[in-house]
């Protein structure tokens, strides 16, 4: 995150990490709305991480994708 300025390795609990992504989306993607969500991986082994204690998914929110 932030151009390798806040790695996940130093981010404490309940710290918020603010950062900026351009999706680039199909044409031919329907319109409606979407989840947002981001997962994290362990990058000795790539093994995905738990996010939440149940799920290695986090949630950041919803998009609507308009005509």
């Amino acid at each position: 995150p932030l151009k390798g300025d806040a790695p996940t390795s130093s981010w404490q609990p309940g710290q918020v990490i603010h950062d900026f992504f351009a999706i680039e989306l199909a044409e031919s993607m329907p319109p409606g709305e979407y989840q947002v969500e981001t997962g994290f991986y362990d990058i000795a082994t790539m093994q995905r991480l738990q996010v939440n204690g149940e799920t290695s998914d986090a949630v950041l929110g919803r998009v609507v994708v308009e005509d």
